[in-house]
């Protein structure tokens, strides 16, 4: 499972280096570069759509991985190691956190984020 993390993180690190140079590096271009012709002749821009389709992909299949342990019936406890569930909850909190000191300081965030 370390193993799967690690390869995940150093696999997105390319990423951020390219984009932080301000490279035109594309998800779509270098997994799905094969189906941008076919778009362009419908007359739909590929690449909004294909990496909004390749992100939610990852997405999906990284929820799939992270809640698998969970979906037992037994209950599960503390045992100090790092999974990919424990990942993902500190993501998520991690998020919330962030979120909630933004939406909180104006006057109508409330009406607009019940939730938080």
């Amino acid at each position: 499972m370390k193993l799967l993390v690690c390869l995940v993180l150093f696999s997105l690190m390319p990423v951020s280096v390219l984009m932080a140079a301000g490279g035109g590096f594309t998800w779509s271009h270098a997994l799905l570069g094969w189906l941008e012709q076919p778009l362009v002749e419908w007359g739909i821009d590929p690449l909004p759509i294909l990496d909004m389709l390749i992100i939610s992909v990852l997405l999906i299949l990284f929820a799939y991985f992270a809640g698998k342990p969970f979906r037992g019936s037994e209950m599960r406890e503390p045992n100090g190691k790092v999974d990919l569930g424990h990942l993902a909850e500190i993501i998520v909190s991690g998020m919330l956190k962030f979120l909630e000191g933004i939406i909180r300081h104006g006057t109508g965030a409330r009406p607009l984020m019940p939730l938080l």
